[in-house]
């Protein structure tokens, strides 16, 4: 894939990750969370989740494959971003999160967010434009504390249940979002293991090593 420009990969940390969100406009009531164990949530649901996995070259080619292929799904349900920065998919996974939440009505008047969403640009124009936004998310990268190393990529993908009843993939490398189950309202369950174990079982080949943080949002 093309990109218009680079950024340095951010840390996957739950706190990073909000402070990000938070510095882009988003009110501080709203925030990322782990999920250690999704198996274990109680019912408890989640506006938004973020998985971060780690993914090959060969990923990546098979992900091109498909998406050459895959009939791209057309909605007004979902608003979905084009990743054209390269190392920018947390930035996303988070906006994602955001735009489809009900989070999306915290952002700030005159945030970066605010002005993105309004601009007449488009939102993946304006982020590829903004020097504020560039700036903000430098801070965020420059605030973690683990160096990340440069022979494993990791990748984030933010998971969306919507008022359509169902559960999204939004992936700013795809063509369009994707459909990963069913969802009985605005957010889901996390406990609901053998569809997450389906996800995750996708994202890692089978394998354990993915990270699943929750956006999740202050009441009162």
């Amino acid at each position: 894939m093309k990109y218009v420009k680079r950024f340095e990969p951010i840390e996957s940390d739950p706190q990073i990750l909000t402070q990000l969100m938070h510095r882009l406009g988003v009110q501080e009531n709203f925030w990322f969370d782990d999920v250690l164990d999704y198996k274990e949530e109680s019912h408890q649901p989640a506006l938004a989740l973020i998985a971060i996995f780690p993914e090959s070259q060969n990923d990546e080619l098979e992900k091109a494959i498909v998406e050459a292929k895959r009939t791209p799904i057309i909605t007004d349900n979902i608003k979905f971003l084009r990743q054209t920065i390269d190392n920018s998919c947390g930035l996303i996974a988070v906006l994602h999160c955001v735009l489809n939440t009900i989070a999306a009505s915290s952002i700030r008047h005159n945030s970066i967010l605010y002005n993105a969403i309004r601009s007449d640009k488009g939102i993946t124009t304006f982020l590829e434009e903004s020097t504020e936004l560039e700036i903000e998310y430098q801070s965020a990268v420059e605030s973690g504390e683990t160096e990340i190393p440069d022979d494993i990529k990791y990748y984030y993908v933010a998971l969306v249940g919507c008022h359509d009843h169902n559960l999204y993939e939004l992936d700013g490398e795809r063509s369009s979002p994707l459909i990963r189950g069913s969802s009985l309202k605005l957010g889901f369950i996390l406990n609901e293991s053998e569809q997450m174990a389906r996800i995750i079982d996708s994202f890692t080949h089978g394998g354990i090593d993915c990270s699943l943080y929750k956006l999740r949002q202050s009441v009162g």
